[in-house]
């Protein structure tokens, strides 16, 4: 390495190199900046060998930063745009309003005290005996052995499809499609009954 007479005159010399943005954040520590004036200075070989190797550190830990930092990015908008294409497909029809008047299929549930406290307290409820609506009982009675199961484990047992799948020992993927399937079925009849 060339020897200069002061620190100054190796800063005016490099001044390119030194003004990167990566070089600049190294020399941000006063130890990194003593050791290259060791070694630009006195010449001393030890001192360089050190600088080298925590420079090779620094431009390590600077890398895995970026690489961190844009995978968690990356990341985040791929989660994002897989909720809400899952929102998308697989709406929960239950709380949308019905389109001849304002009011939702829960507005036809009537829950008790004492119920909210059994479902609260993880205990299995009957989704079906909590419907008031008789139009709507007799529409969800309509419904298919295995979409009244599915619908009573996802609203009255309150478990996800994973678990549901499981315990009928199907696929997510036929859970979800039942389910959808169950919720247009109630959605239609009820719309179609006024």
């Amino acid at each position: 390495m060339e020897k200069y007479s002061s620190l100054s005159e190796f800063k005016k010399k490099n001044t390119e190199f030194l003004s990167q943005p990566i070089v600049q954040s190294f020399f941000d520590d006063s130890r990194n900046l003593s050791l290259l004036e060791l070694s630009v200075v006195d010449g001393d070989i030890e001192a360089q060998n050190q600088l080298d190797r925590r420079f090779v550190e620094h431009f390590f830990l600077c890398r895995l930063i970026k690489y961190i930092s844009t995978l968690s990015f990356r990341f985040s908008i791929d989660f994002n745009k897989r909720r809400r294409k899952q929102k998308e497909n697989f709406p929960l029809l239950v709380d949308q309003p019905n389109n001849e008047s304002n009011s939702t299929m829960l507005d036809y549930l009537s829950v008790t005290q004492e119920q909210l406290t059994i479902v609260n307290e993880g205990e299995s409820s009957n989704i079906f005996e909590l419907v008031v609506d008789e139009a709507l009982y007799k529409i969800l009675m309509k419904l298919g052995k295995k979409e009244k199961e599915v619908i009573q484990l996802i609203l009255g047992d309150q478990l996800k499809q994973i678990e549901i799948a499981r315990i009928l020992n199907e696929s997510p993927q036929n859970i979800a499609k039942t389910k959808k399937k169950a919720l247009m079925k109630i959605r239609k009849q009820y719309e179609k009954r006024g």
